[in-house]
């Protein structure tokens, strides 16, 4: 939230496609991981035209804690007790108009504030960084790397009444146009910025294939992607962490699936190795790195436990 508008920044840490070696230690995995990932970033900025360029900002629904910042070494540079707030109102950006933002359900909106007698078409912005800006009927639609950003659901009320409310392009810049009404009332503006996700295809890496008496197929191993294929009733149907372990059984004649699920929590898991029995019964062994991993109540380890070397 900046003095001139929003600065929407989206990033993604980019991590390299390895395998999960079963002789690769964790802590070794993670750490190639690390120094061979890469931060993608896109910034996309919304400028509001013509407004106040020393606004008032002020912190509302004060939250508990603070942070400290002691980065480098000129104190001058240093803050400490930096509040935390749940709202900060921008007063003033126009003559009349002052815009809150806060968060509703993990997701950021925010209010232009008209004050009675204010004229809403003060209201201009410009956006910058996108690599297309589109007017989808109530929606304003901002092309990044990762995907469409949305300006949306865009709300106008008085009230409990709703006013007409849509984005209107104007040579290069966009504005609010609203309906009719009461100008002698608040009236509020709502947008959502709301990212849809872009094609979550990722990657998939089948470590172990067993085949049963009918010629079916089971396979596991791990996924990063969101939208690998599951089928209704699966087990677990969204990936819990960036690696899940998978478990997929294809018809003999490879026409589609019978079964598919996720396995996993929120860390990294894998299936290794895969086996099935005259029943069809399917038995995976992998490895984990999730507490929360779906075990059943009276397995012999419920909690994943850390070992400790010391070397002398």
């Amino acid at each position: 939230i900046t003095r001139y508008g929003l600065n929407l920044t989206f990033f993604k840490v980019e991590k390299p496609i390895l395998p999960l070696s079963p002789e690769l230690p964790f802590h070794e995995q993670e750490r190639i991981e690390r120094e061979n990932s890469v931060l993608l970033g896109h910034r996309v900025l919304v400028e509001l035209e013509g407004a106040n360029p020393n606004p008032l900002l002020e912190g509302l629904a004060k939250k508990p804690g603070y942070y400290n910042y002691f980065i480098g070494n000129d104190p001058s540079k240093h803050a400490s007790f930096v509040g935390l707030y749940g709202e900060v109102l921008v007063k003033e950006v126009y003559p009349g108009i002052s815009v809150r933002y806060y968060l509703e359900g993990g997701r950021l909106r925010y209010d232009y504030l008209v004050a009675p007698g204010a004229d809403v078409s003060q209201i201009r912005f410009r956006i910058r960084g996108a690599d297309e800006v589109e007017v989808k009927g109530q929606k304003l639609v901002l092309g990044t790397r990762f995907g469409a950003v949305e300006l949306c659901e865009l709300r106008a009320y008085q009230g409990g009444r709703r006013v007409p409310a849509q984005f209107v392009a104007e040579g290069g810049s966009y504005r609010i146009a609203v309906g009719s009404y009461d100008r002698s009332q608040l009236l509020v503006i709502d947008p959502l910025v709301y990212s849809v996700p872009p094609d979550l295809k990722a990657s998939e890496i089948g470590f172990d294939i067993a085949v049963d008496g009918g010629g079916c197929a089971y396979v596991t191993g791990w996924t990063r992607s969101s939208d690998y294929d599951v089928t209704a009733g699966a087990f677990q149907t969204r990936r819990g962490g960036d690696y899940d372990a998978f478990v997929t059984k294809l018809r003999a004649d490879g026409s589609g699936l019978v079964y598919s699920t996720y396995i996993g929590g929120r860390f990294d898991d894998e299936g290794s190795r895969i086996a099935v029995d005259g029943g069809g019964y399917v038995y995976v062994t992998g490895r984990t790195r999730s507490s929360d991993y779906p075990v059943t109540a009276e397995a012999h380890f419920r909690q994943a436990m850390k070992v400790t070397t010391i070397s002398s």
